[in-house]
């Protein structure tokens, strides 16, 4: 039999990874960027340019990521020739590597989850099931 109608476009599953502490979001992709930033340029001015945030929803994203980790993530000095630095602590590189990890768990269960779709739903429909499958 020829194959029967395609699908207009291709279906993919997709998730964004949150971390959650009693209910209320602790870091997600923008905070983990932010973290990164940090660690990668030792400025939170800079890190707030990698991360695509405002300065102020940086500094409530990171205070909320303390108050909910339980200990600071970032240490800060003021002064300077650039105006100031900004590290990790031990605790906000412990959790960058738990996201990290994370992230990497995440994106195999969504390529797993997209190579069942390709298989299931991306593939042509034969005439004759997509004939038993309408009313």
């Amino acid at each position: 039999m020829p194959d029967g109608p395609r699908f207009a476009g291709r279906m993919e599953a997709g998730a964004d990874l949150r971390l959650f502490v009693a209910g209320q979001v602790v870091l997600d992709d923008t905070g983990f960027r932010l973290l990164q930033g940090v660690r990668l340029t030792g400025c939170l001015m800079d890190a707030v340019r990698v991360a695509g945030v405002p300065y102020r929803t940086a500094w409530d994203r990171l205070k909320t990521i303390e108050r909910s980790w339980g200990e600071p993530v970032i240490a800060t000095a003021s002064g300077g020739a650039r105006g100031g630095t900004s590290r990790l602590t031990t605790a906000g590189e412990r959790l960058l590597a738990i996201y990290t990890g994370l992230r990497r768990d995440h994106a195999r269960c969504l390529e797993t989850l997209n190579a069942r779709l390709e298989q299931e739903w991306n593939r042509p429909l034969r005439a004759d099931v997509f004939a038993e499958a309408t009313p």
